[in-house]
């Protein structure tokens, strides 16, 4: 079951005594689990190794990679230094 992200709301108590609500957004730990063919994680791994094509097509494609051996999301943002939205 694929969770998306869900807000949470949390209570605050301010100096001056007030209580304060927020909505706090809260990301899954663990990225979708997703199926792949060999050709696939072929062309990706190929992406991956190429000198040729664009920066972002790599990176999604190091990200999908690493979301197929099943990192947790927080692991490959901080192994691929990018931002966890990303």
């Amino acid at each position: 079951m694929v969770r998306p992200p869900y807000s949470i709301r949390v209570l605050v108590l301010n100096r001056s005594n007030t209580l304060l609500y927020y909505n706090v957004w809260v990301m899954p730990r663990h990225a979708p689990e997703l199926e792949c063919s060999a050709e696939d994680k072929a062309s990706l791994v190929a992406i991956t190794k190429s000198r040729t094509e664009e920066a972002r097509a790599v990176e999604r494609a190091r990200i999908i990679l690493a979301c197929l051996q099943g990192k947790q999301i927080q692991q490959i943002a901080r192994e691929l230094g990018v931002s966890i939205p990303t």
